[in-house]
């Protein structure tokens, strides 16, 4: 885990991983919580945690711990006294801090919790999951407030009659979620490259977009005007309030697993599986 410093462009300070993979990190006001595994002398497995890092004075807290397998993704609310950490044991912690007691566990998907966003006013939470459903929850209490599935349509060829026929199926995993800035819409992507765009207090879907062939990252941009998107196809797209495709990026050499804007809007920040962070300028 890098933090860099963007007009020199280098690292100014790094936190080894005791894995290959920190999948989810969040970054408030100089403290850092990251997802690891805690592995003991013969590298046997021990147990999974989040890893609590003051990025400024170089030193490492408390660990959170309490999820049985891999944690996934991480949400912190704008206060930085709740934290909300996604896990393919297919649960969602709620974490008091800066203590770390765990106040709450939602029994989220049937399958892990691929990606979790919170809204900005920190009312509503929303996941992804592997089981093909997104769902938003009222962030306080845990209770569900809305639920969504995707379905995509199969075409089978009768081998005796040679007619063919559709039907409905669920469809793949969600990666990812993210609110707009005033919390109204909710956009997800998912593994058969669609990226659904959800009415939040009408619980319904807005727009039905088809990008990347998977899609693994989603970000709006902080006025809302655009919608950042990127996947298994190395690209990024920006998208307009409307659905409509204004930009696509040729990013990276390997699929786009994070994209996020700057508090400005003006640029976006992407990385990627060719193990690259890259910088855009945004041009609306």
């Amino acid at each position: 885990m890098k933090v860099w410093d963007l007009g020199t462009k280098k690292d100014t300070q790094s936190l080894k991983g005791n894995t290959d993979e920190m999948k989810g990190l969040v970054y408030h006001q100089g403290t850092v919580y990251v997802t690891d595994a805690k592995f003991n002398k013969e590298k046997k497995l021990l147990e999974y945690e989040i890893r609590v890092w003051e990025a400024k004075g170089n030193k490492e807290g408390k660990p959170l711990k309490g999820h049985s397998d891999p944690i996934d993704c991480l949400a912190i609310d704008k206060d930085g006294k709740t934290l909300y950490s996604g896990s393919a044991d297919q649960t969602v912690k709620v974490w008091d801090l800066p203590g770390g007691k765990d106040t709450n566990t939602i029994k989220a998907h049937t399958a892990p919790v691929m990606g979790i966003a919170l809204s900005k006013d920190g009312t509503r939470l929303a996941t992804a999951g592997a089981d093909g459903s997104v769902k938003i929850w009222e962030a306080k209490t845990g209770k569900e407030y809305a639920a969504f599935k995707i379905e995509r349509e199969v075409k089978t060829i009768d081998p005796k009659t040679k007619k063919e026929s559709t039907a409905k199926e669920a469809g793949r995993a969600f990666n990812c979620v993210a609110f707009s800035p005033d919390g109204k819409r909710l956009a997800a992507g998912n593994m058969d490259g669609f990226i659904k765009v959800y009415d939040v207090d009408a619980k319904k879907e807005l727009h039905d977009l088809k990008a990347h062939e998977g899609v693994w990252a989603v970000a709006y941009s902080p006025d809302g005007s655009l919608l950042a998107t990127g996947g298994l196809d190395q690209t990024i797209k920006l998208w307009d309030p409307a659905g409509k495709d204004v930009r696509t990026i040729k990013a990276h050499f390997g699929t786009v697993t994070t994209v996020t804007f700057s508090p400005d809007g003006g640029q976006l920040a992407s990385g990627g599986l060719d193990g690259l962070v890259k910088i855009w300028a945004v041009k609306k």
